[in-house]
């Protein structure tokens, strides 16, 4: 169905429908060149709706950011000609653990200074 809120094709799934039902689609552009789009490229879920991200019509497919998100395009204008390459594969951050565990540790760190601030407090006043 076409969701006129949202301007896209839409159909409900469930997760596990997003996960597993939707395979990557391969774009021939040529005879001898085909491109693939990963399932979490054009297809996008929120609320138990599946959005289509490639916009269709008869007479053309705008791929736009579902297919430039993993493949550059070089546009030679001398030679009147366009060159598609794949990016290198995404490599999920490392760091997200370590930053995790470095802004906890400065957390503890202040409520430690905090307790003694406050057990420093305490005393003056009894003494």
């Amino acid at each position: 169905m076409f969701d006129s809120f949202n301007l896209a094709y839409a159909c409900f799934c469930s997760y596990n429908d997003y996960e597993n039902k939707f395979p990557p689609l391969t774009v021939t552009l040529s005879s001898s060149e085909a491109y693939s789009i990963r399932h979490e490229d054009y297809i996008y879920r929120i609320r138990g709706r599946c959005y289509f991200k490639i916009l269709a019509s008869t007479e053309n497919w705008t791929l736009g950011t579902a297919f430039f998100r993993n493949h550059y395009a070089v546009f030679d204008v001398d030679n009147q000609r366009v060159g598609l390459a794949p990016v290198h594969p995404r490599v999920e951050p490392r760091f997200t653990f370590v930053f995790t565990m470095a802004a906890l540790s400065v957390v503890f760190t202040l409520l430690v200074i905090m307790r003694i601030v406050c057990l420093m407090c305490t005393l003056d006043e009894k003494a």
